[in-house]
């Protein structure tokens, strides 16, 4: 068992608490100090002869304890008891009724277990007919809007959605349209309201005269968004800053900014961004060194608990914590620091559930317990 515990990690940084829904109420500038989580890896599954992993890409616990990994490289959803034995799994490869091609997770209050596939343009809803077995009761076609295309749709007070849809690089600029995240019926997409408009990410582009490449700047700031029933958490990495949309049963919405904090940008070396760079292509390479980004992102990833935590993981020196855990009042409560190249993707009852991958990149389910 790995043990994470270690002495109360003292971070002192300075907060600019922003109050309201539409505007700042106040301010208050504070120090705070936070506590490092005591935290141990409690379950590894890792592969077997019997037991083999193509990309993982979400996993999600029920609340049983169960876990739920969904992979885009065998197209198929693993279930796993508490004790990390593989019991059954759900789905094949395919576009016809319980199949997938990409697979987002999650699961609702009912146990009910929403499976969005964006490939297949749908969302497919399973539920547990006897013990261990899962039916398909549902299919939910979502539609594009236009140019924008659906990322992700999870179900919003019975019979809506709310939707997250992308929208291609160049579309973003010639017709001035950003991603953003609305509510709507299932069975009328083009009505609703749109809630959230994101900001659009660092991408570098390379033009010609009858092409347009596009590559993922390694330290390009992008949007993150999480949903959480009929609220939705979404920041933008260029600053430390999260605010929550709450979406009302009239499906009005309010937007509260739960912390704002200015702080120093942290800028990469020229090494880290080779080494980022190191697989892409020589064009690749040549335009992400032209977008002449210095500065590292404020948020690398988001992720909000089941008591409402928001957990922000930002770039820190090697061996420092890099979890920034606040509560909904946007103080820091905790900081944490997990074993390397393990990402987490759910946490529930005090677990963490994430992905490792060894130096060859192959995958492990890992679970942590928070302890204190």
């Amino acid at each position: 068992m790995t043990n994470f515990s270690k002495p109360v990690w003292a971070v002192f940084i300075t907060v600019l608490l922003l109050a309201g829904c539409t505007g700042d109420k106040g301010t208050e500038t504070i120090n705070l100090t936070a506590p490092l989580l005591n935290i141990e890896k409690t379950l590894s599954i890792a592969e077997t002869d019997e037991l083999m992993f193509g990309r993982l890409a979400d996993i999600v616990s029920d609340a049983h304890g169960r876990i739920f990994a969904g992979d885009n490289g065998q197209h198929t959803i693993h279930v796993f008891d508490v004790h990390g034995n593989r019991f059954t799994t759900i789905g094949r490869e395919g576009r016809g009724p319980g199949e997938f091609n990409n697979i987002n997770l999650d699961i609702v209050e009912n146990g009910s277990l929403y499976v969005y596939d964006w490939s297949n343009s749908r969302t497919q809803v399973f539920r547990e007919t006897r013990h261990n077995e899962w039916e398909l009761i549902e299919t939910i076609p979502v539609d594009r809007l236009g140019m924008a295309f659906p990322v992700r749709a999870l179900p919003l007070f019975g019979e809506h959605l709310l939707i997250e849809y992308g929208v291609a690089y160049g579309i973003q600029q010639t017709e001035n349209i950003n991603p953003f995240i609305k509510s709507a019926p299932k069975d009328d997409q083009e009505k609703g309201v749109r809630h959230v408009e994101l900001t659009t990410g660092d991408v570098a582009v390379q033009r010609t005269s009858n092409s347009v490449s596009v590559w993922g700047h390694p330290f390009g700031r992008a949007s993150h968004s999480v949903f959480r029933g009929n609220e939705i958490y979404h920041a933008w990495g260029g600053k430390l800053a999260v605010f929550k949309t709450t979406v009302h049963n009239d499906f009005s919405h309010t937007t509260d900014t739960l912390f704002s904090i200015p702080i120093d940008p942290q800028e990469f070396t020229s090494e880290e961004l080779n080494e980022a760079i190191e697989n892409y292509s020589d064009e690749g390479k040549r335009a992400v060194r032209d977008l002449e980004l210095r500065y590292k992102p404020e948020i690398r990833r988001v992720l909000v608990d089941d008591l409402g935590q928001i957990w922000i993981q930002r770039y820190v020196d090697e061996g420092e914590p890099d979890w920034f855990i606040f509560d909904q009042n946007g103080a820091l409560v905790n900081l944490a620091l997990f074993q390397d190249r393990f990402i987490p993707s759910h946490i529930q009852n005090g677990l963490v559930y994430g992905i490792w991958r060894d130096d060859y990149d192959v995958p492990e389910i890992q679970v942590w317990e928070i302890t204190n």
